[in-house]
């Protein structure tokens, strides 16, 4: 399989957040898990993820302020973001400024594993 990628979710549901997290150790990755938005930006800015999997609506800053702020954390450049949500995408401007794709809620694992290999391939050998 290669080089593993660090991958952050932030999910505010922990039976979700322990199903991703799961599935990214199963494809060989380095998952670390954050339930809320405040504490995902710690953690982003300590392990420089190349992969970050974030929900939208979570109590406190939601999954579009955390992006926003990664987004605008130049340490943090080259971090994909995708967003795993209940919510439809949004136009294509707030797309452009936010998430590099969206999952919808409830997904398959074939989708998932589907995107976390997608965005994470351009990572192994670079961890």
């Amino acid at each position: 399989m290669g080089e593993t990628a660090k991958i952050l979710i932030i999910e505010d549901d922990t039976l979700t957040a322990e199903s991703i997290e799961t599935l990214c150790r199963e494809m060989g990755h380095t998952p670390l898990v954050a339930h809320d938005g405040i504490t995902g930006l710690r953690i982003a800015a300590e392990m420089r993820p190349q992969l970050i999997l974030s929900d939208i609506a979570m109590p406190g800053l939601d999954g579009f302020e955390v992006a926003r702020r990664v987004r605008s954390n130049h340490d943090l450049d080259g971090t994909k973001i995708v967003a795993v949500t209940a919510y439809p995408p949004r136009t294509a401007a707030s797309n452009q400024v936010t998430f590099d794709e969206y999952v919808l809620k409830p997904f398959t694992i074939e989708n998932l594993e589907e995107v976390i290999e997608r965005f994470t391939t351009h990572a192994k050998g670079t961890v």
